[in-house]
């Protein structure tokens, strides 16, 4: 890997630059579990998105206390207790953090407003040449619908978590490390005998231990500012897998695709499958209102610096947001399906492969 001044570079579709500082706290390793398909070796021409240890943030002269526990100065904001601030200066961010910070999506999603493209928490994937998302809440099925599809012929993967989206209609791939749970094992059956596997399972086992660890981790970064936790390692519920360990790079398509539709899953405690066919604006909006929870505290960060005029929060972001989603929408062919909470795999599955053919076929 190609490094200059201890950095590691990524480049988004051309969109976004990345750079993040490899130094004592090897913030790299955090940020691949969203970034690690972007990777490049050369520094790309342009570096919209600069991450750096909290350590090289210089203090500014003048600050201005915000209503809570943050302030603000004359390009960004600074936050004391999470060792975090971020500064803009001509168009360019920059981020010092002491770990892979929750802010990140957000950050990349400002960036891609301004290139007219966003993203949406969403499965995709191209069928037969034609791209179709699968928007959804979490727990909805998207990663069990993908791991399916993978079967398919003619199947390339856009994401599992998010894709991007154009005006135009267009859709790029995004293609983030998979959050697997232990009950998506069984529609993943070569992680079995893997250190994924292997985790869930003990996760699963000694869920009281963990559950006391993490809680000891967050007393005491709030309590005493710790830059490292107490315990290390990873302690969630689920594991983070590779791409590449589940799809096969031929799988992932690198180029944007034309999109024709989009199937909206949603879980109910019904006992049946519905589908509706929707209008394009009903389901953009849904959308929308998901992608805003996924982002959920992440948002304030951008409302700390609306609030301080480094930026115009609701023109940049919410109304760029709102209109690129619902001109994006306007040509898709729209579908919401209700899935039952208790519903069988291949049932789910049956439903959503009729819906694309009906799709695909037009």
């Amino acid at each position: 890997m190609y490094m200059e001044n201890n950095e590691k570079y990524y480049d988004v579709h051309g969109l976004v630059g990345i750079s993040i500082e490899d130094g004592p706290l090897s913030l790299p390793k955090g940020y691949d579990t969203q970034l690690e398909e972007f990777k490049v070796d050369e520094k790309p021409s342009s570096i919209e998105y600069c991450i750096k240890e909290f350590k090289s943030f210089t203090l500014p002269e003048k600050l201005f206390k915000g209503s809570g526990d943050y302030f603000g100065f004359g390009n960004g904001i600074y936050i004391p207790k999470e060792k975090y601030a971020i500064e803009i200066k001509n168009g360019k961010i920059t981020e010092y953090t002491t770990y892979a910070h929750r802010a990140t999506t957000v950050i990349i999603q400002y960036l891609f407003l301004k290139h007219d493209v966003s993203l949406l928490h969403s499965a995709g994937a191209i069928i037969n040449d034609k791209g179709i998302i699968f928007p959804a809440f979490g727990g909805a099925g998207k990663t069990s619908l993908i791991a399916s599809l993978r079967k398919e012929k003619n199947f390339k993967f856009l994401g599992d978590d998010y894709i991007i989206l154009d005006k135009d209609s267009y859709v790029y791939p995004y293609p983030t490390n998979f959050s697997i749970y232990e009950y998506h094992l069984s529609v993943f059956p070569e992680l079995e005998g893997t250190s994924y596997a292997s985790y869930l399972r003990r996760r699963r086992i000694f869920s009281i231990v963990y559950f006391i660890k993490r809680a000891v981790n967050f007393i005491a970064k709030k309590a005493f500012s710790l830059e490292k936790h107490v315990f290390s390692g990873h302690m969630a519920d689920y594991i983070k897998v590779p791409v590449k360990e589940i799809i096969s790079d031929s799988e992932i398509t690198k180029n944007k695709n034309k999109l024709v539709g989009a199937i909206f899953l949603s879980r109910y405690n019904g006992e049946e499958i519905c589908v509706f066919e929707r209008k394009p604006g009903y389901l953009s909006k849904k959308s929308l209102d998901v992608l805003n929870l996924e982002f959920g505290q992440s948002r304030r960060y951008f409302e700390m610096l609306s609030s301080f005029d480094v930026i115009d929060y609701y023109r940049d972001f919410e109304e760029k947001q709102k209109n690129v989603l619902s001109t994006a929408f306007e040509t898709l062919k729209c579908y919401e399906v209700f899935i039952p909470t208790r519903v069988k795999q291949g049932e789910f599955i049956d439903s959503v492969r009729k819906i694309i053919k009906e799709i695909c076929d037009r």
